[in-house]
């Protein structure tokens, strides 16, 4: 509806006053968590991703070859996936990374220690690997990647300083 000057009558959006843009977002610390544990989130269950589904569809995880391959996927994808959300996010995808590291690699322990045992079914094929390897390969694989993603962060936060101190 329009009024006698045929200007728009003050409506749910239709009014006559002008139109000068939205007014920017303010961050505040509810926003600032919110997003910090979103980013947690998304790390933990994409490092756990790409760490666990390698792993899984390896079948049958029996041989040193299918371990070594199925290991070195999963080990690259979850690299370079925690080095993104570090180098990105700073500490909440650190942390994030980290958790989905930790998750990923009791994963990674469990079906290994489950491969290892001996087969219930008499002449099934047994893995070439023991249970050493069900804790030794999360061990000398996982904590290193933890190592260079906090490595990573502590290089981003120092490159931050260096650029606030210059004038």
């Amino acid at each position: 509806m329009r009024d006698s000057e045929g200007r728009q009558k003050f409506g749910h959006l239709e009014t006559d006053e002008p139109f000068v843009g939205a007014k920017p977002i303010q961050e505040d610390m509810d926003r600032s968590v919110l997003r910090g544990c979103g980013v947690i989130a998304a790390a933990l269950i994409l490092v756990y991703a790409s760490i666990a589904i390698p792993i899984m569809l390896q079948t049958p995880l029996l041989t040193k070859q299918e371990l070594t391959r199925a290991v070195g996927i999963a080990a690259t994808l979850s690299l370079l996936t925690g080095i993104g959300f570090t180098a990105k996010t700073g500490l909440s995808g650190l942390s994030g990374s980290i958790a989905g590291l930790i998750a990923g690699a009791v994963f990674v322990w469990l079906r290994l220690e489950g491969a290892a045992q001996p087969p219930a079914i008499e002449g099934a094929p047994k893995a070439e690997f023991g249970s050493f390897a069900a804790w030794a390969v999360p061990l000398a694989v996982f904590v290193p990647m933890g190592l260079v993603w906090y490595g990573v962060y502590k290089f981003n936060a120092s490159m931050e300083r260096r650029r606030e101190d210059k004038p």
